[in-house]
């Protein structure tokens, strides 16, 4: 038992040591996230300005095969609106490469803020691997 109590203990000192040396959420617009074994994975924000004030950041998940060439990626999410916080939770570090072209993630923003005027938008609070075991 008290070697549970050591082990979980150490494990939530080193995910708050993670969490704490990560820079400033919105000094970047690219993040790594965990994705599927092999790719690269990254969130890329949209409104960094915007979410530093309000707390809603819109991002898309994106992904490419390790070694792949920089266009070919995937849209894991083309749009998640979700809270600072749960942003935060779901990084790596900040990530070195080119964004995407943004038309897809325009088009299912322009969904949900359709959603958002009747009412029905959704905001994630949790993380965003919450929210693509979801989708797949």
């Amino acid at each position: 038992m008290k070697r549970l109590f050591i082990f979980l203990t150490l494990t939530v000192l080193a995910a708050t040591t993670r969490a704490g040396s990560l820079p400033d959420i919105y000094s970047t617009n690219l993040w790594e996230i965990e994705g599927k074994v092999g790719n690269q994975t990254w969130v890329e924000i949209y409104n960094c300005n915007e979410a530093k004030t309000n707390g809603i950041a819109h991002v898309s998940v994106i992904t490419r095969i390790k070694g792949s060439p920089t266009w070919k990626i995937e849209w894991v999410a083309p749009h998640v609106a979700i809270t600072t916080d749960a942003l935060k939770r779901s990084v790596l570090g900040p990530f070195k490469t080119r964004g995407a072209y943004p038309e897809h993630f325009y088009e299912a923003y322009d969904r949900w803020k359709e959603e958002e005027k009747k009412g029905k938008a959704i905001i994630c609070t949790t993380s965003l691997q919450d929210v693509l075991k979801h989708r797949q």
